[in-house]
């Protein structure tokens, strides 16, 4: 009220009434309420506005960023379901999906995969998309329900992920089949992510629902280990919400965050923008707010002149003009009162508008031709762009101080240097010092401009530190004024040029300066040069020789007939000759040169010239023949010595591999030469031994070498013959030759030879000593027989004694170093899961090549003692794990192979008893010991005696691989054995061969008969077991009940063992239902037969009709007995019948040559096939007296 007195005061002072002070005072405090009610109106419409542009700014992006993903996803699952659409219907798989590859270039690979997980197509075939199975998949079960299953998996070595995709690929009935798999590269998304502008600072990217980041435009390895949780301290719980949060991020930075799942949730995308990007709507608002107040300030001063004076009306005439204008009507024109400000503010308001129409109509026209202008310059731009990058040459400019202005990429890929580090420096630091001098010349010319252009070569130094030549051509440049601002030219890469041109200096240098003759002539022999050594060499003239043809003139190819064609026929058919010959000078005098020849290819790879290169060897053939007269002979005899034979057996042997003929070492001594020494003196010795020696050489063909080695031992070499019966001929001229008399002075000599004689080649590979040992040995052979006579090396007989031995000695040594273990396969019945016990199985733990089977070793210690004592270990480590078990209250029978060697000792039973005697808490009945059915037990009666006598003890012994031996039924008559193990050679192809199962049938009657049990070796698979047991073997063994396994090893699969389900609900047949096993099997080798046949045309095609194939033979046979219901008798008929015709119609597929056609009906002949099985399966137990259900039989048949 104070405030209120205080007013009306100063009113009535100023001459103003009660009421007019009272109506002056509302009005102003109306202002001043109006006033602050705009001001706060602005500050929240500002605030507002400020949070509507951001989110306006995050709604955007996201927006964006979904419709992009969206796009490529939906884009993806198209093409993968059109693709499917035409894999049901074509059968070049392979070039479908190849052909889609090259479509769409997001696709890294596409297979086709079976139900099975196994890929039956995929392109590309190799390199890291490769795959051969896919085991238990997450995506079957969601393909199987027809739905397409997206997932992102890392890609190795890769920072982006991939996106494997899957969907179903149905039959024609509409069925699942199998999967189309895509692996797409996400590449082209996360770019197109990357380029979605979110303010100046934020950015859009991909991330996984437990908040791993996808795809980001700055993703990295460091950003690859980040999550949402950690680069935005948001809880898990958060990433389920699709609004806006505001968050910090690890910078310490706050912005708002979007996150939205994606695809039912599979992913989130991500949008965040920084409150930086918002400083400048702030900083606006603030502006804005500030102006606003001294507008209203203004006023709120001015208001009551200006409702004195009465505005309102040419206010709100002023404020219909502005309207028009703002709707674009710039020619309506308003009412104002004369002669006041807004008649002028009016009429120059309407003057503006006019002039504002016509130029906004003007701006338009420009407007229009500037989009045009823009769009040439862009084409241009691109084109301009599109040449820089294409052209291999150096586009460049420099300025007038020498400074990298522009470089096109050529630059980097000629140099190493990036263009970007390379702007702005010096020119010249790029340069080799050598050059610098040049280049600065040249450029100083041109930017003084005393030339216009130059034209150089320089060296650059490349990043990898290599030197690149170039050729530069560079012009000045010029401004609008025509002042030099720089230059500007292109560099070429001549590294190549430059390099071949040093090389042709460097080949005329060698070529006029060697010291070597160099002649080259044409194809037709025609000499095109020669150089200044070949002059000084033959003493011919340059003149002398060219174009004369090479035959005429003796330049080391001017031969003999003979040598020379063959130097010319190796020459062209191998292109290259190198040897020394002896040739003659222009004077007429000989000497030894040299020679090397070779064919010189053109650009076409066909020879062109022929090149020769000699020079002259006369001396030092001339000193070599001294040296090796002196070296290579013997002194006494003048036969070649020691080296000499050495040398030449080498160069025989090799001459023999290369012939493919045979050579013969001979190793000869002198019976009896000793004595004739003693006695006769020395000087009578050597006078025998050089008589003795020219009878023997005499007796070899030219072109083979006797050499004496020492003493009184030859060795002579035989070569070029096939058979060994073509040397023996000279074995005999050898022998005759040295037991011939000897006279000297009178005086008789006469001594005989030993002749060791050994072959090459051999089986074995072997070098000259190794021949000559062999010989060697052979010569003690034959003087041992009696001397003067040869003996014949065996070298296959030598080498495997000598393997044999090493093997043996490795054997032994491994006992002795405890390397062998015992391995326990067990043996089951398989129709109860009961354990019965167990087979050891020996293995050699060998300390380098591992683990070694029994194959690899016991058939070389079968007949050797050897095999006894490993016999004994075995038994003895047995017992010893019988005792183990035991101890842990797991007591099984185990039993143990026994060679029949060991067997047949006199002692056996005596060892028995001591090894029992040594392990006294082993009951003998846990103990089985298997005797191999063999023709090696030569004492049948000795063997059924130790056997009854170790039954005696408790112990049981059974037959091993029975049916496989020699005399089956005798040893089942005359070997008390308890047990029959059936060998695996029956079991393996059971389900296929009614061969094997007939065999099987009739070694279950005799075990019957003799009261023996039964056990089936080689159990493999459940089909198997099933059907032995339905045949009445309920015990077996093999892979599909347990591999061997070690002690530690079986204890744990005793306690997982667990039998397979259709062999607790097998049951033996009656003897009247063996039969339909038998058509069972019959029919599955007809099945297998034609698969075959469908595999390899070349296989025999089983009886197609079926009214004549074996299984239709029983049927009439048998068959109808044994199935008596009349409608199940017909439904089996109708079945085996469909089968043949579905066989029929896939072999002539086969024969039409549509192989990929007829392997897929060979699916549909499975199943038809398993269904006449099942039927058949019902028969062995079902009784099918009992009426069909007459659905069964009615779907079936429609």
């Amino acid at each position: 009220m104070s405030m209120f007195n205080v007013f009306l005061s100063g009113m009535k002072s100023s001459g103003y009434s009660d009421s007019v002070a009272h109506g002056i005072y509302l009005r102003v405090c109306l202002l001043g309420g109006l006033a602050l009610s705009g001001i706060l109106g602005i500050i929240a419409i500002s605030s507002f506005m400020l949070w509507q542009s951001m989110q306006d700014s995050i709604y955007d992006s996201k927006h964006q960023g979904y419709e992009l993903t969206r796009d490529f996803f939906q884009s993806l699952e198209a093409d993968l379901n059109r693709l499917a659409d035409f894999v049901s219907v074509t059968e070049d798989i392979d070039e479908l999906l190849l052909t889609y590859m090259g479509r769409d270039r997001a696709m890294m690979s596409l297979s086709l995969v079976d139900a099975d997980g196994h890929v039956r197509f995929q392109q590309p075939s190799s390199g890291e998309h490769k795959a051969d199975f896919y085991p238990q998949q997450p995506w079957l079960s969601q393909v199987r329900s027809g739905q397409t299953f997206f997932q992102t998996y890392q890609r190795h070595k890769q920072p982006l992920p991939g996106l494997r995709m899957a969907i179903s690929v149905p039959d024609n009935k509409g069925k699942f089949r199998q999967t189309l798999l895509a692996e797409a590269d996400l590449s082209l998304l996360w770019a197109d992510l990357g380029r979605i502008r979110v303010g100046e600072q934020g950015h859009t990217f991909l991330a996984a629902t437990d908040g791993r980041i996808l795809l980001h435009r700055k993703l990295n390895y460091t950003l690859k280990q980040q999550s949402l949780q950690t680069l935005f301290s948001v809880e898990s719980g958060d990433l389920q919400h699709s609004g806006i949060q505001l968050v910090e991020d690890i910078h310490g930075s706050y912005g708002l965050l979007s996150v939205s799942p994606f695809k039912q949730g599979q992913w989130l995308l991500v949008v965040f923008q920084p409150l930086k990007d918002f400083q400048i709507w702030f900083v606006l608002s603030l502006a804005i707010v500030l102006i606003s107040l001294t507008m209203i300030a203004g006023l709120v001063i001015s208001t009551g002149q200006f409702t004195r004076l009465h505005l309102m009306r040419p206010l709100r005439q002023l404020l219909t003009s502005v309207q028009h204008f703002e709707q674009g009507d710039f020619d309506y024109r308003g009412q104002y009162p004369d002669k006041s400000e807004l008649h002028h503010l009016g009429y120059t308001l309407d003057n503006m508008a006019s002039r504002l129409g016509k130029t906004l109509a003007d701006l338009h026209d420009r407007l229009e031709d500037l989009k045009l202008s823009q769009n040439a310059v862009q084409v241009s731009q691109r084109r301009y762009q599109d040449i820089l990058h294409a052209v291999h040459e150096i586009i460049f400019q420099t300025d007038d101080k020498g400074r990298w202005d522009f470089l096109n990429p050529a630059w980097y890929e000629l140099t190493g240097h990036r263009c970007e580090e390379s702007m702005g420096s010096q020119v010249k630091q790029y340069i080799c010092p050598e050059d610098v001098s040049v280049f600065y010349e040249n450029y100083m010319s041109l930017v003084k401009g005393d030339v216009k252009h130059c034209h150089t070569e320089i060296r650059v130094q490349h990043a990898s530190g290599s030197i690149c030549w170039l050729e530069v051509f560079a012009k000045v440049r010029l401004d609008e004024k025509g002042n030099i601002i720089g230059t500007a030219g292109t560099m070429i890469d001549i590294s190549d040029r430059k390099h071949a041109e040093e090389q042709s200096r460097l080949i005329s240098q060698v070529y006029t300066h060697a010291r070597e003759g160099i002649l080259i002539t044409d194809l037709t022999g025609s000499i095109v040069d020669v150089n200044d050594a070949f002059s000084l060499i033959t003493g011919y003239d340059k003149d002398d020789v060219l174009g004369r043809n090479i035959r005429s003139v003796k330049t080391g190819l001017g031969l003999a007939e003979n040598q020379g064609s063959d130097i010319w026929s190796e020459l062209h058919s191998q292109g290259f000759w190198s040897g020394e010959l002896w040739n003659q000078k222009k004077n007429g005098d000989s000497y030894a040169e040299l020679l090397t020849i070779s064919a010189v290819d053109d650009d076409q790879s066909n020879s062109g010239h022929y090149v020769a290169l000699f020079s002259d060897i006369t001396e030092q053939k001339r000193y070599q023949q001294q040296l090796e007269m002196i070296a290579h002979n013997d002194a006494l005899t003048g036969l070649p010595n020691r080296l000499s034979l050495s040398d030449f057996l080498y160069k025989a042997m090799a001459e023999t591999e290369k012939h493919r003929h045979r050579l013969a070492v001979v190793y000869l001594d002198l019976d009896g030469f000793k004595e004739i020494n003693d006695v006769c003196g020395h000087d009578k010795g050597d006078l025998l031994l050089k008589e003795l020696s020219s009878r023997m050489q005499q007796s070899v063909k030219d072109g083979d070498m006797l050499a004496r080695l020492g003493g009184d031992e030859f060795v002579a070499v035989l070569r070029g013959f096939q058979e060994t019966d073509d040397a023996i001929a000279i074995l005999k001229r050898l022998l005759a030759a040295a037991s011939a008399p000897v006279y000297v002075d009178d005086l008789e000599m006469q001594v005989s030879a030993s002749l060791g004689v050994s072959f090459f080649p051999q089986d074995e590979h072997l070098d000259a000593d190794q021949l000559l040992r062999q010989a060697d040995q052979a010569m003690y052979k034959a003087k041992v027989a009696g001397k003067n006579r040869y003996y014949l090396f065996d070298a296959a007989k030598d080498k495997a004694d000598r393997d044999v031995n090493l093997f043996l000695a490795e054997i032994r040594q491994a006992l002795n170093n405890d390397e062998f273990v015992l391995f326990y396969q067990p043996r089951v019945n398989m129709q109860s899961g009961a354990v019965k016990g167990a087979e050891a199985l020996i293995r050699w733990q060998h300390p380098e090549k591992g683990l070694l089977a029994p194959g690899y070793f016991l058939p070389a210690i079968e007949d050797h003692s050897l095999s006894v004592e490993l016999d004994r270990w075995v038994l003895r480590t047995a017992l010893k794990q019988i005792v183990k078990w035991q101890q842990l209250s797991t007591p099984l029978r185990v039993s143990v192979n026994i060679g029949v060697r060991y067997i047949q000792q006199k002692d056996f039973v005596t060892q028995i008893k001591q090894f029992l005697d040594d392990f006294p808490e082993v009951d003998p009945s846990s103990l089985e010991i298997e005797v191999l059915e063999s023709n090696a037990l030569k004492d049948i009666s000795h063997v059924s005696e130790v056997i009854t006598e170790c039954q005696q003890l408790g112990i049981l012994f059974a037959l091993d691989d029975f049916g496989t031996g020699y005399s089956t039924l005798t040893y089942l008559k005359k070997l008390p054995a308890d047990i029959l193990k059936i060998d695996r050679s029956f079991v393996s192809d059971l389900l296929y061969a009614p061969d094997n199962l007939s065999i099987l049938e009739g070694i279950m009657g005799l075990a019957g008969a003799f009261g023996r049990s039964v056990i089936a070796e080689g159990v493999e698979t459940d089909e198997q077991g099933e059907l032995l047991i339905q045949l009445g073997c309920e015990q077996g063994q093999g892979y599909g009940i347990a591999r061997p396994l070690p002690e530690d090893q079986f204890l744990e699969w005793l306690d997982n063992w667990r039998p397979a389900e259709r062999w607790l609900q097998a049951r033996d047949v009656c003897s009247d239902k063996v039969p339909v096993l038998m058509a069972m099997v019959e029919h599955r080798a007809w099945i297998r037969q034609l698969e075959h046949c469908i595999e390899d045309e070349g296989y025999q095609v089983p009886v197609m009709d079926h009214l004549n194939c074996r299984f239709a033979r029983w049927l009439k046979d048998e068959g109808d007995n044994v199935i008596k219901n009349s409608a199940l008798r017909k439904l089996v008929h109708r079945q085996h019948q469909i089968v043949h015709e579905t066989g029929n119609y896939v072999l002539d597929l086969r024969t039409q040559g549509q192989y990929l056609l007829a392997q897929k009906e060979l699916v549909g002949l499975s199943e038809d096939r398993e269904r006449l099985l099942e039927t058949l399966q019902k028969l062995l137990h079902d009784d099918n007296d009992a009426p069909v259900q007459p659905a069964l039989v009615d779907n079936f048949f429609c």
